[in-house]
């Protein structure tokens, strides 16, 4: 049976450490490019194709669920967003928290002491009037859509 609620007697040591040190086998993920430190890469080529036909776009996502259920726990879709979209996207959050220190409205977060780390609250709101174009670019991403569908739900919705 699946243990839903967790606490301190919830696990084993020897159970995670045999979970860890499971090695990942590509032949077991038929979607799945390549198997780099136990971790399955993803062509983003691929995830892209899929997005465009309904039967293979479920059949990648069953994989991914199962990934996340039961396998590594981890993917990765190599070229799954076009750099620059990814190196505006890093500018405008270096921006914001630029910003936000400067006017002293970065608050920090819940862990650790304020200006350890950067965190920009409500993240999706200031990016999208920041740069609409971008956030559209960014979000609108096949390969965050169908990781987050296949982990989530069809019903799931973004947030910060």
């Amino acid at each position: 049976m699946t243990t839903i609620w967790l606490d301190e007697d919830t696990g084993d040591f020897a159970t995670f450490k045999a979970q860890v040190e499971t090695e990942t086998n590509k032949a077991d993920w038929p979607h799945a490019a390549d198997v780099q430190k136990n971790v399955l890469i993803y062509d983003g080529d691929m995830v892209r194709a899929a997005a465009g036909d309904r039967a293979k776009r479920r059949a990648v996502m069953a994989e991914w669920a199962r990934v996340f259920a039961e396998g590594p726990g981890v993917i990765t879709i190599k070229g799954a967003l076009d750099v620059a979209t990814v190196e505006a996207t890093t500018a405008l959050f270096e921006e914001l928290i630029a910003e936000e220190k400067a006017t002293g409205a970065g608050a920090g977060d819940h862990f650790a002491k304020p200006g350890a780390n950067d965190r920009v609250w409500n993240a999706l709101e200031k990016h999208c009037r920041k740069d609409p174009k971008n956030f559209i670019r960014y979000y609108s991403s096949d390969a965050i859509a169908m990781a987050s569908e296949a982990w989530l739900g069809w019903g799931y919705q973004m947030t910060a």
